[in-house]
């Protein structure tokens, strides 16, 4: 079967018994559909493009695992979609989404996703209108966006990166259902790497202990997969594992995230020795104090960057001898790999915004000195009316184990 019979033969299977398995009920998409269609009006949009694969994700359903594969999604001020994906990927979309107009181009010739974006603008006649693009963070390649300006010189571009976005901000409830279920597999994937490391365990047998036990729990797909590092390897930041063996001091980093209908939460901590160095020890109470001292301080309402100060300043001298530290974490929400997180809501010095109930984050405290050790203690967190939530069960006590 070629890619380009695919389309059709695979829309008469859906008439049969195919399952769709759809992450929210369609009144859940639809909201977030008209929320965008909303300030699209306000706007004056007649039609909103994005090639960025969570938004597309976010919005439609439609989620698979290739994410380097260019795909284009089309919204019409009339509520009207058609998406532009590679025809492996038809699939997906008809399974996991409510959309049925799909145009399909070979997946090893992302540049052939272009003329089909534009033969939908000229089918739609709106060749002369107003055209948002959603160009954050290079989601849409300057090319393609080039290559639609010269398509239709007649027509208004304008940039509409903040519309899709605005409404991921807060979670609704049953997203934050969603990010309990994966924050349940990600407790269940900490305790079985906590229950694996022991002196002459390899960071692969950790990193396969979480790996089996949120997989068999029920995760699906990871956004990314277990890192762990053991001894002077703590002090790499975002280190993989990689069949180094733990020697009977070495401490430990593992961090992990399990996965539910393409929602991660993210865990981490760091396993102490019996006999840690004093140094080892210090670092550790200090990355603790600075993420329980986070989680306590957030309130509706206040400033992110207040907040991110303030953590800051409990670094003290600490930050000239760690590796850089730009946040004390991010968003989180739907998760397409090979990252977890969400890129546009920082916690750090520079963020203006403030917290609002529905907010959801992950608080990596990473301190790490390089070539010696480092610790990270991290968990995922929601923001409520009365202050911030953990979606761990987990408490903090666990890192302190000594073996």
């Amino acid at each position: 079967m070629t890619e380009k019979t695919f389309l059709p033969q695979l829309e008469t299977l859906l008439q049969g018994t195919i399952r769709q398995e759809l992450a929210f009920a369609n009144t859940e998409y639809r909201a977030r559909v008209d929320r965008v269609l909303a300030k699209m009006k306000k706007r004056g949009l007649d039609v909103l493009i994005t090639g960025n694969n969570p938004n597309i994700c976010y919005l439609t359903g439609f989620q698979y695992t290739n994410t380097d594969y260019a795909n284009f999604l089309l919204l019409r001020s009339d509520g009207h979609a058609g998406i532009v994906v590679a025809g492996t990927e038809v699939a997906t979309v008809l399974v996991h989404g409510w959309i049925r107009d799909a145009k399909e181009f070979p997946s090893w010739d992302p540049a052939a996703a272009i003329p089909l974006v534009v033969d939908y603008i000229r089918e739609w006649k709106l060749a002369g209108g107003c055209i948002g693009l959603d160009q954050r963070f290079e989601v849409l390649d300057p090319r393609a966006a080039q290559g639609f300006r010269d398509a239709f010189p007649e027509a208004t571009f304008t940039d509409a990166s903040e519309i899709i976005i605005a409404g991921r901000t807060t979670k609704s409830p049953s997203e934050i259902a969603h990010l309990q279920k994966a924050a349940h597999y990600s407790d269940i994937g900490m305790l079985a790497a906590l229950s694996a490391v022991r002196p002459g365990t390899g960071e692969n047998d950790i990193a396969a202990a979480a790996s089996d036990a949120m997989i068999l729990a029920g995760s699906e797909y990871f956004s990314t997969a277990p890192m762990v590092a053991a001894g002077e390897r703590t002090g790499l930041p975002h280190a993989m594992f990689k069949r180094t063996r733990m020697a009977r001091n070495d401490a430990v980093t593992i961090e992990l995230a399990g996965v539910f209908q393409r929602y991660s939460a993210p865990l981490s901590r760091t396993i102490l020795p019996a006999k840690a160095p004093a140094p080892l020890k210090s670092l550790a109470a200090r990355a603790d104090d600075c993420l329980q001292s986070l989680i306590e301080g957030v309130e509706p309402g206040r400033p992110i960057k207040e907040l991110a100060k303030a953590v800051r300043r409990k670094l003290g001298p600490l930050h000239r001898d760690i590796a850089p530290m730009p946040s004390f974490g991010y968003s989180i929400g739907v998760g397409l790999a090979p990252s977890w997180k969400e890129d546009w809501l920082t916690i750090d010095e520079t963020n203006a915004r403030r917290f609002e109930p529905g907010m959801a984050f992950y608080s990596p405290i990473r301190l790490c000195i390089p070539g010696r050790f480092g610790v990270c203690f991290g968990d995922s967190w929601l923001v409520t009316k009365n202050g911030a939530e953990r979606l761990s069960n987990l408490p903090f006590e666990h890192v302190e184990a000594g073996r």
